[in-house]
Formats: C-alpha cells, sequence, structure tokens
C-alpha cells in the first residue's frame, strides 16, 4: 500500500527552519536565513571596527534567535574594507563553504582585540609593508598576527586552504569594488551601518538604535498591538 501524504501539519513543520543554518553567498557578501523571507537586513562591517565586534555580540544572536532562525527575515553581511588588514581577515571569513562562514564571522570578531592589539605594536616598517595589502602583504599579516594559526586551529582548515584563500587576487578585487559601490550607494561613514530592504537606516550604527527599528517593522507588517519578541531590550 501506498504511504499516506504527511498531513499539512506535518508539512508545515518540516518546512519551519532552522534558517539560521541557511547561508548563501552573495554578489557582495553572505545571506543568511529563508531564500523566501522578503525582509532583509543588510549589514556593512569592517573586521578592524570596534563597535561591528560589539555587535556581534550584543545584536546578531538576537536577531538569529528571533528573526532569522524563524524565516520572518534574512542577513545579509557585507565587508567594507578600510585597511589592509580588513581586506585580510575579511578574505579569511570568505574562505571555504558558505557554511562555515558564521562561524568564521564569530571567531574574528570575538578575538578582535587581541589580533588587532598585534597588529598596532607591529614595527611600523611591518605595518607599512602590510599597508600594501597585495598577496604577499596578506600572507605576511595572516602568518605574523595568528590569523592563520586561528584558522588551522579554531576553524579546522588547511594551510593550503588558507594560502590559496589569502592568495585570490580577484576576489581582493571584488571586495574592495563592493566597498566602493557600498559607499556610492549608500553613502555609509560609519561602521556597523544598516540597509532595511535596500534603503539605509540613518544614525543606526549599533542595537540599541537597530531595535526599535526592527520593532515597528514588524509591527507595521503584522498589524500587531504588540512588539515581536527580539530579546533583552535593555541595553549595558
Amino acid at each position: 500500500m501506498a504511504a499516506n501524504p504527511a498531513s499539512a501539519q506535518e508539512t508545515d513543520i518540516r518546512s519551519i527552519g532552522p534558517w539560521h543554518t541557511t547561508v548563501e553567498v552573495t554578489d557582495h557578501g553572505h545571506m543568511i536565513g529563508d531564500p523566501a523571507s522578503e525582509t532583509v537586513l543588510t549589514e556593512f562591517i569592517s573586521y578592524t571596527c570596534a563597535h561591528c565586534a560589539k555587535f556581534a555580540v550584543e545584536g546578531e544572536p538576537r536577531l538569529e534567535i528571533a528573526l532569522i532562525a524563524s524565516g520572518k527575515m534574512r542577513l545579509e553581511v557585507r565587508s567594507f574594507i578600510r585597511n589592509a588588514l580588513d581586506l585580510t581577515v575579511s578574505m579569511l571569513v570568505a574562505c571555504g563553504e558558505p557554511r562555515k562562514f558564521k562561524g568564521n564571522h564569530a571567531a574574528f570578531l570575538r578575538s578582535q582585540d587581541r589580533w588587532l592589539e598585534a597588529a598596532r605594536n607591529a614595527p611600523q616598517a611591518q605595518q607599512a609593508i602590510w599597508g600594501r595589502g597585495d598577496r604577499s602583504a596578506r600572507l605576511s599579516m595572516a602568518s605574523a598576527l595568528g590569523l592563520s594559526d586561528k584558522m588551522t586551529r579554531q576553524r579546522g582548515y588547511s594551510v593550503i586552504e588558507i594560502n590559496r584563500c589569502l592568495s585570490d587576487d580577484a576576489f581582493a578585487a571584488q571586495l574592495m569594488n563592493n566597498t566602493n559601490d557600498a559607499r556610492a550607494e549608500f553613502a555609509i561613514a560609519d561602521k556597523p551601518s544598516f540597509a532595511l530592504d535596500g534603503e539605509i537606516l540613518p544614525n543606526v550604527h549599533e542595537w540599541r538604535t537597530l531595535y526599535p527599528v526592527l520593532i515597528t517593522h514588524f509591527q507595521s507588517l503584522e498589524g500587531a498591538d504588540r512588539e515581536p519578541e527580539l530579546g533583552e531590550s535593555q541595553f549595558d
């Protein structure tokens, strides 16, 4: 006898996330979430930006639990390159399969204070060489600052994989071009910056100011009087 078709309830259950594990590469970065979600939050991030590291701790987990995992919203993360170290870390974060992106992203932002301090304490002559941002400079930075070790010991990469990613001049050029495009289209000055459904959010550069914007947005979509669950609303 043929098996009975799944009930509507069972089908609905199977179609529910967890969408926070779905990651796709876009022309400008990485998209996390349900491809069918109509709401897209774009985060422009510099890996050498302290405020970006703070948002990764304060905001991203709340977005993931409340909005991305449930399929209500997608999050696109785009690198905004400010310097050669930004470029190097962005290339490492994007290295490998899309599914590795989130772990790489979190690993570098949550340890930012250590590797960024090491870069600042490097000899001026060495910093000047790194500032070129070319292939040899990227490889040198990754080795001297322990970035390659982080990828091998914590993220399971081989040295060959790391060197291949850092040697990709075409991708380096793409990251720079994407930054120039973002600067021209959105007039980004501060990081992190955010766009909601393609529209830049003025004066929104942290979880404290992003939170009420998202509350208003989803209230208008749902026609609800109550606030959607977005995690803690108190701030340090």
